[in-house]
């Protein structure tokens, strides 16, 4: 029973504020005397059952070296939580009187933790910070703790099976295995951020269009008009200069003796008129035409074609 030898003495009156204090130590004694007789008979669940209601009541480093051994030894054997408790004992930090069983909990739990360590397996579930407030994990069907996110958790090892569920995402599952005494990472991926793409805007389409220019038609025909005023008045020139033959012969030094001679002389005067109307007129449209037809030159217009996301520009450029 010496390894319950740290239940203070009970010959002073205790105040009562620590009344209750008081009766909570001797009902943890009484349950770990228990709990011990329990171990004796190899009785793991008594023992964890006697344990677990003693630590609640009155925390001793006693408490957790009976309880992680029962953990270890029950059927089956729940090593997560027997290298859990001896972590925890491992970290127990005494004051200077506390007893020696006490201490050499302590010590026990140090060998322990670093022997069973080889044989469990560690998980870290790497969770962004984003998605820590809204993920959900699930292993072995179980809640994952918060707590436990980008931390190294102790696992069994062995196959597990992970669950995420994530607002606005299909539920993921993974399974993993793992060795014992190895580490398995488990990467959450963040959902994706959602892609926008930007329109396809084609390059504006551009065509030159030749318009026909009116003064251009204008400038063939006045230059037609010309040229025929041309060679109409060849035509007389060449006409009066026949007659002028004849009226030199009836008319010397251009006196006529008779009225026929005279109508000659007016016909001849008529024609070379006319010749002279005509080859000025005609000198004149034709070089009038070929200006216009210069000048007149078919027009280029640009037409350009802009086709937007939601709009199509189009424009004009003489």
């Amino acid at each position: 029973m010496g390894a319950l030898s740290f239940a203070p003495s009970l010959n002073a009156q205790p105040a009562p504020a620590a009344a209750s204090d008081a009766a909570n130590r001797e009902t943890a004694r009484t349950l770990a005397l228990e709990g011990i007789a329990a171990q004796q008979r190899a009785d793991w669940p008594t023992v964890i059952d006697r344990f677990e209601r003693a630590e609640q009541l009155f925390h001793a480093p006693v408490h957790l070296k009976y309880l992680a051994i029962a953990y270890e030894r029950s059927a089956p054997p729940r090593l997560v939580q027997a290298i859990e408790t001896w972590q925890r004992l491992s970290q127990e930090r005494l004051p200077p009187e506390a007893p020696a069983v006490f201490r050499s909990a302590v010590e026990e739990a140090q060998r322990e933790f670093a022997r069973l360590d080889t044989r469990i397996g560690h998980l870290v579930v790497e969770v962004p910070s984003s998605m820590q407030s809204t993920i959900v994990i699930e292993l072995d069907g179980q809640p994952y703790p918060t707590t436990s996110y980008n931390t190294v958790r102790f696992i069994d090892a062995g196959q597990h099976r992970v669950v995420e569920r994530v607002p606005g995402r299909a539920q993921r599952e993974h399974v993993i295995n793992v060795s014992p005494g190895a580490t398995e990472r488990l990467p959450i991926e963040a959902p994706a951020a959602p892609t926008v793409e930007a329109p396809v805007v084609a390059p504006p389409r551009t065509e030159v269009v030749l318009r026909p220019n009116p003064l251009r038609t204008v400038g063939f025909v006045t230059a037609g008009v010309g040229v025929a005023a041309l060679v109409g008045g060849v035509i007389t020139g060449v006409m009066a200069n026949g007659q002028f033959a004849d009226l030199e012969a009836a008319c010397p030094n251009r006196v006529c003796p008779n009225a026929t001679a005279l109508d000659q002389r007016g016909s001849v005067d008529a024609l070379a008129g006319a010749t002279n109307g005509l080859l000025i007129a005609g000198g004149v449209l034709a070089a009038a035409g070929v200006v216009l037809v210069i000048v007149g030159h078919p027009r280029e217009e640009t037409v350009q074609v802009a086709v937007g996301p939601r709009s199509v520009d189009l424009s004009w450029h003489f």
